[in-house]
Order: structure tokens, then sequence, then C-alpha cells
């Protein structure tokens, strides 16, 4: 198992509106929390975020192999970040596959619309993947998405929000 590609675990593009990701990847205990500082253009936005991924199931529905263990909303200062605890039985069910760059064991590719930021690996590819050599039992991730135009922090609607426990 240490010898893999991470793809699907961090394939999160479906949750609307993000300026980028802190992920950290335990691979030993088989647990990752997913951070995503969170941006939208109106409160239809907010109201999506809660009902379909805090409330709801979309996590679940589009990543079936995690087992989602908490999520939630977190102020951070003047952002709004989602937070996920995920953990997953098979490197199957989250994408975990072997790295094919020679000398390395592990591999994070971006999603389209993000690149890293920052990154814990050894390497990084001339298409912005990241790599990590054999025995690191950790990674972190932290990406930044390309074109957040027109979005700002959900702060504003999560501080309004009088339906919040």
């Amino acid at each position: 198992m240490k010898r893999v590609l991470i793809a699907g675990l961090l394939l999160l593009t479906a949750c609307p509106g993000h300026a980028g990701r802190s992920i950290v990847i335990d691979l030993e205990q088989r647990t990752a929390t997913i951070r995503w500082t969170l941006e939208g253009s109106d409160p239809g936005d907010y109201r999506t975020i809660v009902e379909d991924y805090v409330e709801g199931d979309a996590l679940n529905k589009e990543h079936p192999g995690w087992t989602i263990d908490a999520k939630r909303l977190e102020p951070v200062g003047e952002e709004l970040h989602g937070v996920a605890e995920l953990s997953w039985k098979a490197a199957g069910d989250v994408g975990i596959t072997r790295a094919a760059r020679a000398g390395y064991a592990l591999r994070f590719c971006p999603a389209a619309h993000e690149m890293v930021k920052a990154a814990n690996a050894h390497a990084r590819t001339p298409s912005g993947c990241v790599l990590w050599k054999e025995g690191v039992k950790v990674l972190r991730i932290e990406t930044v998405t390309r074109d957040n135009e027109g979005r700002r922090s959900l702060l504003e609607w999560y501080e309004a929000d009088e339906t919040r426990v």
C-alpha cells in the first residue's frame, strides 16, 4: 500500500465554490481530513453546502468508498471552512494505485481548476502533480482554485443563519 497514487480521494470538485483545500492523509490509519475554504456568490450557495453536504449525503453519494466520520462548518478568521473527516477500508475505495514515476511511491494531481500551493512532497512534475518517496506516512497538501472571480467567503451567510445549532 505504500506505493500508491492518490486520486479519487482528493477530487472533490462537486462541492460548490471553494477557494482551495487543505488535505491531511494518514496512510497507516487510513484516515483523512479535508478542509475547504468555502466561497460563493449568494445565499443559495451557502444553503446548498448546508443542505447537500453538511446535513445531506452528497459526499457519501459522490464517494461511496469513504466512511464519513464527521463533517461540519467552521468559521476561521474571515473565512468559512467545510471540514470532512473520513476513513476507508481498501486502497481502491479512495483511488489509491501505484505511482508511475521511478523513485517515487505516491502522487497527487490536483483537479483541473486547482493548483498545488504547498505540500510535504519530495518533487513536483511539470504538470503540477506532487510526488512522495517510499516510506511517507502522512501526506499534507494545500491547493488553491485557479478562478474564483465574483465569489466571496460564505461566512456572512453562516453568521446570519438562525437555523444552525
